[in-house]
């Protein structure tokens, strides 16, 4: 079970919480490294994890999505047959209420209160891109696989997309594609 219900902090019901200059406390992000692997030079096809629905995700769910990603990918290969990206940074932040029971929770502000910072938080539009691993075309499969199961670490359901590599001089709108 996870720290905080499932319907929590789903879908923002009031305005997003971003300005760090106005918050007490310094809050950091859990997503620690936003670039795995080496860098390939050729071009490669580019399998990325696309989410399907508008919603919140937690940065310590990404950062575990990540970690699970980046364990399956070097198991397969090594670091220096892959390189992987997190497209997403968290800056949104949330706020939880303390719980407090009892005939006095009224009078410790429970009534209308405003909560202190708790963690942040991603928000993802449907379609947008959350990992991107570039590999080599003998492993596209593998980078699936990898990518499904690090869905499972994050809420809600994802995509996964193959797009082939763009060859010298060719751009992305003469494909068709964006």
């Amino acid at each position: 079970m996870g720290k905080i219900g499932a319907t929590t902090f789903r879908k923002p019901k009031r305005m997003l919480y971003t300005r760090e200059k106005y918050i007490r406390g310094h809050m950091d992000s859990q997503i620690v490294k936003f670039s795995m692997g080496k860098r390939i030079d050729e071009p490669v096809p580019e399998v990325s994890l696309r989410s399907n629905s508008k919603i919140q995700v937690r940065s310590t769910a990404i950062e575990a999505a990540r970690i699970s990603l980046t364990k399956d990918l070097d198991q397969g290969l090594s670091p220096e047959g892959y390189y992987g990206r997190v497209c997403v940074q968290a800056h949104v932040i949330t706020r939880k209420r303390r719980q407090v029971f009892g005939p006095q929770s009224d009078r410790f502000g429970q009534a209308k209160e405003y909560g202190s910072p708790s963690e942040k938080v991603v928000l993802l539009r449907p379609g947008q891109k959350i990992f991107q691993v570039y590999v080599p075309e003998t492993h596209v499969g593998m980078a699936r696989e990898a990518l499904l199961s690090a869905a499972k670490k994050l809420p809600s359901t994802y995509t996964v997309t193959v797009e082939k590599p763009l060859m010298i001089g060719e751009t992305p709108a003469a494909r068709g594609s964006s």
